[in-house]
């Protein structure tokens, strides 16, 4: 701090610190890593407010500051976007975050004023119990399928992995990244247990969307033993695509059941069915 803003006189402060300001009395608890080193949420007992910093905030700009005054389903869908992409490498110190926080007591909170996004009034439970789920690392019966496609082959087996997923009777989402930035793939990707990638191969790599995405997905830290991953593509030459895809897929730590989708050219119906038959392996 001393190198960036010279000395301003302040006083460090570290867990169990108090500073009395008057009637209130400020007690802080360092929770480092949610997100930066240097995190930490102070209570002021005498309002009953929790400032959380990064914790259970949002991106989310209103006119309107509290929970109540806004969309509930925005708001929450907000905060789980938020996690997902801010928060998600750090579960561990989260979780530890949260149990600081339910240490005060079922009525020491009336307020939680996260440094972004709208104040927690009348739904303080609700994120709290939201981040326990966030922080427990569970993942639904449900599947993202995430692709790019050049000339719409990749395309095809992406639509033919859907239909094998809803057939199974499994919610599935399908994402191209062309359409759709790689923080809302994030969102429906933290709660999926079934995540197919897609690539055809482009000067023997993946494209470069699909790289961005898996690099991005990477530096969240995705790994989850309950997760598993399928690579999928079309090729002209040789399947690198779809291979480059499976490898960082089983980097990031993913369960791979079933081999890599790579087809040559454009995929007939004899594909594409065992592009759906292949959902059902990769449930089994």
């Amino acid at each position: 701090m001393t190198a960036h803003f010279g000395d301003l006189g302040y006083n460090g402060v570290k867990t169990g610190d108090t500073l009395c300001i008057g009637k209130r009395t400020l007690t802080f608890v360092q929770t480092p890593m949610v997100h930066w080193p240097d995190n930490m949420v102070t209570y002021d007992a005498y309002d009953k407010i929790l400032f959380s910093n990064d914790a259970f905030g949002q991106h989310f700009a209103s006119s309107a500051r509290f929970d109540d005054e806004n969309d509930m389903c925005e708001v929450m869908h907000q905060a789980h976007k938020y996690y997902a992409n801010i928060v998600q490498p750090y579960r561990a110190q989260a979780a530890a975050a949260v149990k600081a926080v339910r240490g005060l007591g079922p009525d020491a909170l009336e307020l939680i004023c996260p440094a972004h996004g709208i104040v927690w009034r009348s739904h303080v439970e609700d994120i709290l119990a939201a981040y326990e789920r966030f922080v427990s690392g569970e993942v639904e019966e449900r599947a993202l399928v995430v692709y790019d496609s050049m000339w719409h082959s990749t395309e095809k087996i992406a639509r033919a992995l859907v239909d094998g997923f809803l057939a199974a009777g499994v919610p599935a989402q399908l994402m191209d990244l062309k359409e759709n930035h790689i923080s809302n793939v994030m969102d429906v990707f933290m709660d999926c247990k079934y995540v197919c990638v897609g690539s055809p191969t482009l000067n023997s790599q993946m494209l470069p969307t699909v790289a961005g995405f898996l690099t991005y997905m990477k530096g969240l830290s995705p790994k989850n033993e309950n997760r598993v991953g399928l690579a999928f593509g079309s090729y002209g030459w040789a399947p690198m695509g779809p291979k480059n895809v499976a490898a960082e897929l089983e980097a990031a730590g993913f369960r791979m059941p079933v081999d890599t989708l790579a087809v040559n050219w454009i995929p007939g119906e004899e594909q594409l069915d065992a592009a759906r038959d292949a959902v059902a392996s990769l449930m089994a």
